[in-house]
């Protein structure tokens, strides 16, 4: 109870700073790029085996990590520190494959060629646990 208590204080306090947080461009020098993380497509994620299975959330309110499509970029936010997680997102249909590893705490942006194609986008924890979520360009 005490952890989704902490989640839920945590994703508020998050979602509030998130709002005003402008994001870097990586196609622009010190520019950024502001973008509001309520805007966009929310990939839904699922949780998917490693990790024992004990500490794998099974409500959507629980998954610790969001992310939304914005044409070619994914804005990721953590809403818990989660230590390093990988990142994987592959097209099915063309085999373009980007991998990241991010710290796992706070926004960070993905971009990729936003060729057509079917997505499957990958997060895995240091624990083996990983949340998957699909999407459709």
């Amino acid at each position: 109870m005490k952890k989704i208590i902490f989640l839920a204080i945590s994703c508020a306090l998050y979602a509030a700073t998130c709002l005003a947080t402008g994001l870097p461009s990586p196609e622009a020098g010190n520019e950024s790029v502001s973008i509001s993380t309520s805007d966009g497509y929310l990939i839904d994620l699922r949780p998917v085996g490693g990790g024992g299975g004990t500490d794998v959330p099974r409500s959507p309110a629980l998954i610790p990590v969001q992310a939304r499509l914005f044409g070619t970029y994914i804005i990721i936010n953590f809403i818990v520190d989660l230590g390093e997680t990988g990142v994987t997102l592959v097209n099915e249909d063309t085999g373009e494959t980007v991998y990241d590893t991010l710290p796992g705490n706070g926004p960070a942006l993905l971009t990729f060629s936003g060729d057509s194609g079917s997505y499957i986008l990958t997060f895995t924890l240091e624990s083996g646990v990983e949340f998957v979520g699909n999407f459709t360009l």
